[in-house]
């Protein structure tokens, strides 16, 4: 080799090693030269959700209403980690992409976020019966009570008369799967695999950013954030920031009935007792009593009343009006024909007056047209009335 080549080669080699060395996102840069690092720079992204499923080397998490399969990489373990923990994995992989993601590392969250937050469970339901359903989420089902209140939706937003067995559904509970309490369905949204439409159910409230919610999650960027504010809602939404709390732009948004406030009334008494139980409370009444052929009378302002419903009395026709919402029931005393929303109704008998001017209705009309259920023990003339 040429002497003044080697001379040269030689002296790049001692500028090299005496200049400090300067690290860049490309490489690493010495003096005017540029060392490019063998190995790419690796994004790493972290991702919280519920573990739906678990096969070998692949766990599956539920993250914002989708079910994302993540590979573990090598040496990563989940030890004590099982199907329904809440879990943290960090990834070099976009949430974005159809491929099965790498979970560079996979911890078990111990305790879940403060707050009233709302767990969101994705399966299949395998059954539905009156007031339940089953999903299977995983290699398990789960139980959720469903209400009255219980908000039904597609994932379009449209409202659902109910749900049918394989339909794919976001749950929103706020019990988690590893509990062990009855879960009740909050909402329940039935899905596909090609829907990028996620959900969220909290109570939100104003704060600078826009309408919080009460777990410090998510942010509704809009204009009419007074109308929702302090509110529990169901929120469908497309795109998230990937900022804490993250930031939406709503598709819709559901103001959802407040299960605490919808209070279930039971009364229970015997006939011939002037003691009369609503909801763990003794009230004396008029006693309740049998005509006819085995037809039992009861006050009917004081079970009307104990449904919330309002109670009307005209003396001079002696009619007693009931307004339950939208359902009105009037019936005269005497009189075996009443009116339920202006379509005539036959009683078994007719309401009297006693002597304390209380209007006695027969029991099973008043409660099942205010939609309550009556309970009789035969043996111990015990009723109960629930609605």
């Amino acid at each position: 080799m040429n002497k003044k080549i080697i001379s040269l080669l030689m002296g790049a080699a001692m500028l090299t090693a005496s200049v400090p060395a300067m690290a860049t996102t490309e490489g690493i840069v010495q003096g005017d030269i540029m060392l490019i690092s063998a190995e790419p720079v690796v994004e790493e992204n972290t991702y919280e959700g519920t573990v739906s499923a678990i096969e070998e080397s692949l766990v599956t998490i539920a993250i914002d209403g989708m079910d994302v399969t993540f590979a573990l990489a090598e040496g990563v373990e989940l030890g004590e980690i099982a199907t329904g923990d809440t879990v943290k994995i960090t990834s070099p992989s976009s949430l974005k992409t159809k491929d099965i993601k790498t979970a560079a590392s996979i911890e078990k969250v111990e305790e879940a976020v403060a707050g009233p937050s709302y767990f969101r469970h994705v399966g299949t339901v395998s059954a539905v019966a009156e007031g339940s359903v089953d999903v299977a989420i995983g290699d398990m089902v789960v139980t959720f009570a469903t209400t009255d209140t219980t908000a039904i939706y597609t994932i379009d937003g449209e409202e659902a008369e109910a749900v049918k067995e394989g339909d794919m559904v976001i749950v929103a509970s706020r019990s988690p799967l590893a509990s062990r309490d009855i879960k009740e369905a909050e909402a329940i949204v039935i899905t596909n695999e090609e829907s990028q439409t996620s959900i969220y159910v909290d109570t939100f409230a104003k704060s600078e950013e826009g309408l919080l919610s009460a777990d410090g999650e998510l942010v509704l960027a809009m204009e009419n954030a007074d109308e929702y504010d302090g509110k529990k809602l169901l929120v469908f939404y497309d795109f998230a920031t990937m900022s804490i709390p993250a930031i939406t732009n709503p598709v819709k948004v559901v103001v959802l009935e407040d299960v605490e406030a919808a209070e279930k009334v039971t009364i229970s008494f015997n006939v011939g007792s002037s003691i009369v139980n609503i909801n763990g409370e003794d009230v004396e009444v008029e006693k309740p009593y049998v005509v006819g052929e085995g037809v039992t009378l009861v006050p009917i302002r004081v079970i009307s009343e104990s449904f919330g419903a309002e109670v009307k009395w005209d003396g001079e026709t002696k009619t007693v009006t009931v307004i339950d919402g939208e359902t009105t029931i009037v019936v005269t005393v005497g009189s075996k024909t009443a009116t339920v929303n202006g379509e005539e109704k036959e009683l078994e008998e007719a309401p009297e007056l006693t002597e304390n001017g209380f209007t006695m209705i027969p029991l099973r009309f008043i409660s099942e047209n205010l939609g309550a259920e009556v309970g009789y023990v035969h043996e111990t003339q015990a009723i109960t009335v629930e609605k």
